[in-house]
């Protein structure tokens, strides 16, 4: 059940084109931010950022907030809304951002320090690890900071006990039949007792880099490549590698 958990996650929930297509709707939704205006019957026109402790235009933000958008009367004037609608439009005609790549930073139960680690404030870790990227490329002209934006996904068995990474069967109480109409009694199953099968890590965090241009996918990989070396970093992006060797040799025969 938590396995299936997991994999759902992976596949749908978390899936990284559901990443992406948030990131883009949060940013359309930040453009639009000091133009567009929700009408309420009470109290006047408010502004997107302003429906948290408003009940009443709360509600109303729903999926036709995008058709307004799409639809604001003077829009083609407003810088903002004009940015917000070019998000809208890309996300309709399917021209989405670009995954330039996935990778894993490696755990200390991996038996060695590692020289990436995360830390709880996404917010600083996702500036930092853009920075970082940046800083590869071969062309510091050409792909920018504000060319990519960082994704971490955090993929575990649940929370338990206010825990996350825990094993989750450590905290379900299992029951045997009573014994002659005796109390059923409550138990822990061990881990010896199941399997020796089973894992020892039940969280990881991934890290999803994307570039918003993609006619600058190819210069991007190339320095997410170098900064996942230098970090000695596990994940998909070792396959990136072996793609590129793969292409600049047919091209070289």
């Amino acid at each position: 059940m938590f396995l299936s958990r997991v994999i759902l996650h992976r596949r749908a929930c978390q899936h990284k084109t559901v990443g992406m297509l948030e990131r883009m709707y949060m940013e359309a939704l930040v453009k639009a931010n000091d133009s567009y205006r929700l009408q309420l019957r009470k109290g006047g026109p408010v502004k997107i950022s302003d429906t948290l402790g408003n009940m009443e235009a709360y509600v109303k933000l729903t999926d036709n907030v995008f058709n307004d958008i799409r639809n604001y009367p003077g829009a083609d004037k407003n810088k903002d809304l004009k940015a917000a609608q070019d998000i809208l439009d890309r996300i309709d005609t399917r021209r989405l951002y670009k995954l330039v790549g996935e990778a894993i930073p490696k755990s200390e139960k991996d038996g060695a320090q590692p020289k990436f680690k995360l830390t709880d404030d996404s917010e600083k870790d996702e500036t930092t690890i853009i920075k970082g990227v940046a800083e590869y490329s071969k062309d510091p002209e050409q792909l920018k900071e504000e060319d990519l934006f960082v994704d971490i996904t955090d993929f575990n068995y649940g929370t338990f006990e206010g825990k996350k990474g825990q094993n989750p069967v450590d905290s379900v109480y299992f029951y045997n039949k009573p014994i002659k109409n005796g109390p059923y009694q409550a138990f822990h199953i061990e881990r010896e007792d199941v399997s020796s099968l089973l894992p020892n890590v039940f969280a990881e965090k991934h890290i999803r880099l994307y570039v918003k241009n993609s006619a600058k996918l190819d210069k991007a990989r190339d320095s997410f490549i170098s900064w996942c070396e230098d970090k000695d970093l596990n994940g998909k992006w070792r396959h990136l590698k072996e793609v590129n060797y793969a292409t600049a040799a047919d091209t070289t025969a």
